[in-house]
C-alpha cells in the first residue's frame, strides 16, 4: 500500500513537472526572449497585363481636346539584344480631320526591363544613338526618372524605374512642332509615370 501510494505520488509529481516544462512563459518572458520583428516590406506595385491601360484613350482626349479611339494594341521588339520586348499602342483621333494643333494620331511605346539598371542602360544607349544619328536630343525635366526629345521629330522618351517609354506625335498638319504640342505632350508622359 506504501509503494502503491509512492507511485501515484511520483505521477503527479512527474505529471505537474512535465506540464510546467511544456507550459506557455508568461508575456513578459515571451517578449523579452523573442528577436524583435522583421518590418513588413510593401510589396511593389505590378504593372498590368496590357501596358496600353498605363495610357487611357480618355486621358489622351482630355489633354488634347477631342476624343480619340484605341488603343490598337501590338507587339514592339526588342531595342537591343537581351534587352526586353515592348508594347506599342496606337490611338487615332476620332475627327475626319483633327483640329488645328492636334495629331491626328499618337503612338505609345512601353519596354519594362528586368530591373531598373537595366533599363536605365537601355535608356542611356538609345538617347546616345540617337545624339549621334538621329538629330540630337534636348534634355526634358520633371517627368519620371529621365527624359529626352528628339531634336528632329516628334518624340518624347522617359525612364521611370524598370520602364521606358516613348510618346509620339504623328502630325496630321503641315507645320512645325509647336510649344503646345511641346506642353500636351509632357502632360501625357508625366500622366504614365505617375502610373508606374
Amino acid at each position: 500500500m506504501g509503494h502503491f501510494r509512492l507511485l501515484v505520488s511520483f505521477v503527479i509529481v512527474w505529471v505537474l513537472f512535465a506540464g510546467s516544462v511544456g507550459a506557455t512563459p508568461p508575456a513578459s518572458a515571451a517578449m523579452s526572449s523573442a528577436p524583435a520583428p522583421t518590418p513588413v516590406r510593401t510589396p511593389p506595385a505590378h504593372l498590368p497585363a496590357n501596358l496600353c491601360t498605363l495610357l487611357p484613350a480618355a486621358q489622351i482626349g482630355r489633354v488634347l481636346g477631342q476624343p480619340f479611339s484605341g488603343p490598337i494594341r501590338k507587339p514592339a521588339p526588342p531595342l537591343y539584344r537581351n534587352t526586353a520586348k515592348g508594347t506599342e499602342c496606337g490611338y487615332r483621333s476620332k475627327q475626319p480631320s483633327p483640329a488645328a494643333g492636334v495629331p491626328g494620331e499618337l503612338i505609345f511605346t512601353v519596354h519594362v526591363e528586368s530591373s531598373s539598371a537595366a533599363a536605365r542602360d537601355v535608356f542611356k544607349k538609345l538617347r546616345t544613338f540617337q545624339d549621334k544619328k538621329g538629330g540630337g536630343t534636348t534634355s526634358v525635366t520633371g517627368i519620371g526618372d529621365a527624359a529626352y526629345r528628339m531634336t528632329q521629330g516628334y518624340v518624347l522618351f522617359v525612364l521611370k524605374g524598370k520602364a521606358h517609354y516613348s510618346i509620339r506625335f504623328v502630325l496630321a498638319r503641315l507645320q512645325p512642332f509647336t510649344t503646345q504640342d511641346d506642353q500636351q505632350q509632357q502632360n501625357l508622359a508625366t500622366w504614365v509615370a505617375r502610373q508606374l
